[in-house]
């Protein structure tokens, strides 16, 4: 990451596509991070971010089911910044596309957060104003991911948005 980080976004994908270091599944998820982080400060940032998580994400190796996990962890924070940008038939067309490959196989090591797509889920739901769906997804998120309270805080944001403060 520091190495991108001195340049400019317009050449984030160049350096992926040089060198092996750049094309594993952990940077794929630590940039899909990173993203997450931007979408709140710079939204052009984190759209770069996304973009290129998904790219390397094309690059990942491994069997078939793997890249397409990976694939689909990338499309689904690609999707959460369109969210972020407003444009919410984009979001859930990836969305869509994200959670289909996302189901094509395990995660046996369990590296990538089975809770992080929901939770994007459930954001994209809220914006849509689709509320029990998205408080769904949120409960969903929390009884499977890593960061169950990731989930809670996402849960609130939508509560908050729905006027339920109690």
């Amino acid at each position: 990451c520091a190495r991108l980080k001195g340049r400019a976004a317009a050449f984030w994908p160049v350096t992926v596509e040089a060198g092996e270091e750049f094309q594993g599944w952990w940077f794929c998820q630590k940039v899909c991070e990173l993203s997450v982080r931007e979408a709140s400060r710079e939204l052009k940032r984190a759209m770069a971010l996304a973009r290129l998580a998904v790219k390397i994400a094309e690059r990942v190796t491994g069997p078939d089911w793997w890249q397409s996990r990976v694939r689909g962890y990338a499309l689904a924070h690609l999707a959460n910044i369109e969210r972020v940008a407003g444009h919410l038939k984009a979001a859930d067309a990836l969305l869509e596309k994200a959670k289909k490959l996302g189901e094509a196989g395990p995660d046996p090591d369990g590296v990538l957060d089975p809770g992080r797509l929901p939770n994007l889920e459930g954001a994209l739901r809220r914006s849509q104003r689709r509320f029990a769906e998205a408080l769904a997804c949120h409960e969903e998120a929390h009884a499977i991911g890593l960061i169950p309270e990731f989930a809670l805080i996402q849960k609130g944001f939508t509560l908050e948005v729905m006027g339920d403060y109690e």
